[in-house]
């Protein structure tokens, strides 16, 4: 399918793009074909877990590996970005991991060291990357903010478990940031995408 040249000189960080059926990899290709110019990134692990690389030749796009959790490998990263392809006028967070859910254990019966470290990379990594963004001044005044979530924020699907938490929190982050950074017209938007067969979303039941 052809583009329109929608993002034509438009320049990102894609966050979270693991195989085909992660929805980052899916609006890596759409801006792709759209002219974007961007960076993948995803955490070191990714490299054993996905084919990155892959979409990385297929959109011409380089890759920079690191931990969303990790303020020193962030920091390195937008010092990269800001010195290889200066500023940029996108951001995308697709970043997930329930560690609860993945091992089925009950919402009533949570594992509290998986429970924050779900909460931190599905949420609180937002928070960072905005945080670096802007302390770098590697984000363009009426640049924009693109965060993943899911209706389980706002409702109860049994097996979504903690999830629903860490969806809710980066709602809530994208709304204190979006009043923040509304006098430099930075927009931040969190989106919902319609029922997807994803890596995240094949375990979730009703």
């Amino acid at each position: 399918m052809d583009g329109h040249d929608l993002l034509d000189g438009k320049t990102g960080i894609i966050f979270g793009a693991l195989n085909e059926d992660s929805i980052a990899w899916s609006i890596a290709r759409a801006c792709h074909r759209e002219g974007a110019d961007f960076v993948l990134s995803n955490a070191p692990v990714a490299r054993r877990l996905g084919n990155l690389d892959e979409l990385a030749e297929d959109t011409d796009s380089d890759i920079i590996w690191a931990d969303a959790t990790d303020d020193e490998e962030l920091a390195e990263l937008f010092a990269e970005v800001k010195d290889t392809h200066g500023t940029i006028d996108f951001i995308v967070h697709s970043i997930g991991m329930g560690v609860n859910v993945r091992k089925d254990v009950p919402y009533d019966d949570l594992n509290y060291n998986w429970y924050e470290q779900t909460l931190d990379v599905s949420a609180v990594s937002l928070h960072r990357i905005v945080n670096h963004a802007l302390d770098t001044e590697t984000i363009d005044d009426g640049g924009s903010i693109l965060a993943m979530t899911y209706i389980g924020a706002q409702r109860i699907f049994s097996k979504y478990s903690e999830m629903g938490d860490a969806k809710a929190l980066l709602e809530s982050i994208v709304r204190s940031f979006g009043y923040r950074l509304g006098e430099r017209n930075i927009r931040i938007n969190a989106i919902s995408q319609s029922p997807t067969k994803t890596t995240a979303g094949a375990g979730i039941e009703g």
